[in-house]
């Protein structure tokens, strides 16, 4: 019909958004924006600063971090066992699955677009298992809906228990406060109590995907907050006891800073994240706080980005000299 017809303007719109060299260029700028905004927050701490404070953490402290981390990547392993498990039993092997996951995790959070990377990782391994793009797409977004999920449930759960502190990165007054942390809970008890009804599922450009069972999406929740609260442990473990008073405090300036670099599309959020950090902390102008987001960076990001490109190696070896399922 003529009323669906695309305007001009929204075809033109379309084309912008869907250009690759745009959304890199858009990308780069975020990442601009993000950097300048940093070293402005940095004020005028000195290099010579902040490598004295890295200097003066202690091994222990390093150790707590990375077993933190190694943890958290355990947890996002976790979902793409679940996943492919429940759509494919039987025929990847829970370690491959736990490797894939984690490594492509590892993968994206360095490079950026999840998307992209995350699912070539996925691709390149369960495709000699029998699965399909769509399938390796449907893992990814499954991950991605648990992960989401998990994050309301925490950040509703904060919100009612109003933990000392909280005040100051949530600035509502405590009857607001209650009642979106109350709201928040009932539409995710909402839609688990629908999808617990039976199988549900959406249509999307033609194609029709199925949501996980209520048992699957309980499990991937449960996955989930381990994940997050791991990941922010890590920082937590990393960041000066004066500015980490509060871990609830530290754990929704995390999510904030977290969600800003995924929407940023920047490669691990860089600029984006450690600016919310900062400004969410009120920690502008410490050497301490720098030393301690360039060992998040170096603990979260660079270490697991490594260890995955060796875990892919053995995958790669064990599949490549063991004939692919029939099936």
């Amino acid at each position: 019909m003529e009323n669906d017809k695309p305007k001009p303007w929204q075809a033109w719109l379309a084309r912008m958004q869907a250009h690759r060299g745009l959304r890199l260029l858009g990308s780069l700028a975020v990442a601009a924006i993000g950097i300048y905004a940093l070293y402005v927050m940095a004020g005028h701490v000195t290099w010579s600063e902040v490598k004295a404070d890295l200097q003066s953490v202690p091994g222990s402290v390093l150790a707590w971090a990375i077993l933190a981390a190694t943890l958290s990547f355990a947890s996002l392993g976790a979902y793409d066992v679940l996943s492919v498990n429940s759509m494919a039993p039987k025929r990847v092997p829970s370690w491959v699955s736990l490797l894939t996951g984690a490594s492509g995790y590892a993968i994206s959070n360095l490079l950026g677009a999840s998307w992209l990377t995350g699912t070539a990782v996925r691709y390149r391994i369960y495709g000699r298992r029998g699965l399909n793009f769509a399938q390796v797409l449907a893992v990814l977004a499954v991950s991605w809906s648990a992960f989401w999920m998990a994050s309301l449930l925490i950040l509703g759960a904060l919100m009612v228990l109003h933990p000392a502190g909280l005040a100051a990165v949530l600035p509502l007054s405590g009857g607001a406060e209650l009642g979106l942390g109350l709201a928040i809970l009932l539409v995710l008890g909402g839609f688990l109590l629908w999808i617990g009804r039976g199988a549900r599922g959406f249509r999307l450009a033609g194609k029709t995907y199925n949501l996980p069972s209520l048992q699957l999406a309980l499990a991937l929740m449960a996955v989930a907050v381990a994940d997050l609260i791991f990941a922010s442990a890590t920082l937590y473990i990393l960041m000066p006891a004066t500015v980490t008073t509060s871990y609830a405090v530290l754990f929704v300036v995390f999510i904030a800073a977290l969600t800003l670099g995924i929407i940023s599309h920047t490669p691990a959020g860089v600029g984006v994240f450690e600016a919310t950090i900062i400004l969410g902390l009120g920690a502008i102008g410490r050497s301490d706080v720098l030393a301690g987001l360039v060992l998040f960076r170096l603990v979260y990001t660079v270490l697991p980005f490594v260890v995955a490109g060796l875990g892919l190696t053995v995958v790669w070896l064990v599949q490549h000299f063991r004939p692919a399922p029939k099936g």
